[in-house]
C-alpha cells in the first residue's frame, strides 16, 4: 500500500486541476506505508441501518433523503447525509490483526 501526496496547492481550483489530470507524478511523492497488503475493506455507515457493505443501503437512504424534501415540513431542511462514517480495514501478512480505522463524516 502506497501513499501519495501531492505538491502544495493553494486553492480549491489547482486541487481539482490535480486529481483531473491524466499524470499525477508532476512533482508528488510516494510513501510505501504496508508491505503484502492481504485483505482490504470497508464499510459505511447509514443512520438507522448501522455499518453496511452493501451500496443498496446507502442508495435506500439517499432516496429516502430525498423523498423526505417533498413533506412541506421537512422541505426546507438541509438535506441530511446518507452515510455519517466510513471505516476501512487493512491486513497484512505481518498483523495479526487487521489495522482498522473509523472516519466520521460530519457536516
Amino acid at each position: 500500500m502506497v501513499r501519495f501526496a501531492s505538491p502544495l496547492l493553494g486553492n480549491v481550483g489547482e486541487v481539482r486541476r490535480a486529481l483531473s489530470a491524466s499524470d499525477n507524478s508532476d512533482g508528488w511523492t510516494a510513501i510505501p506505508l504496508i508491505g503484502r497488503v492481504s485483505t482490504f475493506a470497508t464499510r459505511a455507515y447509514v443512520p438507522k441501518v448501522g455499518w453496511t457493505m452493501s451500496m443498496g443501503d446507502v442508495t435506500a437512504q439517499i432516496t429516502q433523503n430525498d423523498n423526505n424534501r417533498k413533506v412541506p415540513q421537512l422541505g426546507n431542511a438541509p438535506l441530511p447525509r446518507a452515510v455519517t462514517g466510513i471505516q476501512i480495514a487493512v491486513g497484512a501478512h505481518n498483523l495479526a490483526p487487521p489495522i482498522t480505522r473509523v472516519f466520521l463524516i460530519g457536516e
